[in-house]
């Protein structure tokens, strides 16, 4: 078993975060209405849709390497709502390492967001 099988409790592939740096709103924005696959914490698979890729609003610094932007998604009612770093699949990104936080949870769904700066 290796280091990071035992850290989490269970094998897994390896998360590429390094590509992270390089995605801007434009990266997401086609995706919108598109399946992401998520694993947060010890809650098993969910799906995700991808709701919003927008601009956030801030201060401008022009040694920003991208503007920042959000995004939204939607994970299925009945979902636990779990903040912290979750392994997200798409088809044509690939996998990511994105930290999402919880907004709400209702009847339609449970409402994630993450910011990226």
């Amino acid at each position: 078993m290796n280091a990071d099988s035992q850290s989490c409790g269970h094998a897994h592939r390896p998360v590429v975060s390094s590509m992270l740096e390089t995605f801007t709103l434009a990266t997401f924005q086609p995706l919108v209405g598109q399946t992401f696959r998520a694993v947060i914490g010890d809650a098993g698979i969910t799906e995700l849709t991808l709701t919003d890729a927008s601009l956030t609003t801030g201060d401008s610094d022009s040694r920003r390497k991208r503007d920042p932007f959000r995004l939204g998604f939607l994970a299925p009612a009945g979902s636990p709502a779990l903040q912290g770093v979750a392994s997200v699949t798409h088809d044509t990104l690939g996998e990511l390492s994105i930290f999402l936080v919880p907004l709400s949870s209702g009847p339609k769904g449970v409402e994630y967001e993450a910011i990226f700066s």
